[in-house]
């Protein structure tokens, strides 16, 4: 009697149709694509071995907040339209001004006490900070973001030693200062600082009104 263990042939039957990669039978045989080259060129399967970038990073890419995973992230860009009353209660708009945009990110952070005490007294110190940060996101990057607040929350459904942190950012525009030195008019001119001015005498025909110590003017 056959043991029907041994009619088992080593590799599986895979039929040659679309959407079938094929698949490496002996390693040692030159020629064959390799496991690492059929994932990468196989479209379905790619994004799955990309990693996500996630993070809180400064001007020079350094990584200021390290948090264990995270948890969402809410992104708001709002515009405000301006317009003006007309008669009979009727208005028109005549410009749209782009306000800065607000990123929230939820970050979850575990561990020992100390692991949990550091990071806490890391997002204060960025906090109180002035620098700018980048928020990464595998889909965008939002730059020039400063920490303008955050909360977090202990309960017992997540686990005595998580915290849960909501740290909310905020873009800060920088702008340049205009500098006008060959005008038109000197009165348009940018005042510059000439050094210490000196007191002269009044010229002929102003008066000159001083107060005497019992707050009398002669």
């Amino acid at each position: 009697m056959a043991n029907p263990a041994l009619d088992v042939p080593e590799y599986p039957d895979v039929p040659d149709a679309p959407g079938v990669p094929p698949l490496v039978r002996n390693p040692e045989i030159t020629g064959q694509p390799t496991n690492e080259v059929l994932i990468r060129e196989d479209g379905v399967q790619a994004p799955a071995y990309v990693p996500a970038v996630w993070g809180i990073f400064d001007q020079s890419g350094l990584e200021v907040l390290q948090p264990d995973s995270v948890l969402g992230i809410r992104y708001r860009d709002a515009s405000r339209i301006v317009d003006y009353p007309l008669e009979q209660g009727s208005f028109e708009s005549y410009n749209k001004v782009a306000n800065p945009f607000d990123v929230a990110v939820s970050i979850s952070v575990g561990g020992s006490l100390e692991r949990r005490e550091g990071f806490l007294r890391d997002l204060k110190f960025w906090k109180d900070s002035l620098d700018l940060l980048n928020v990464v996101t595998p889909e965008s990057t939002f730059q020039n973001c400063n920490i303008e607040a955050y909360d977090y929350q202990r309960t017992s459904r997540n686990g005595v030693s998580l915290i849960v942190i909501e740290i909310y950012f905020r873009e800060v525009r920088t702008t340049a200062v205009a500098a006008f030195s060959n005008v038109q008019s000197e009165s348009a001119q940018d005042d510059q600082k000439q050094g210490q001015v000196q007191a002269t005498e009044p010229t002929p025909g102003v008066k000159v009104i001083t107060v005497q110590s019992d707050g009398l003017f002669q």
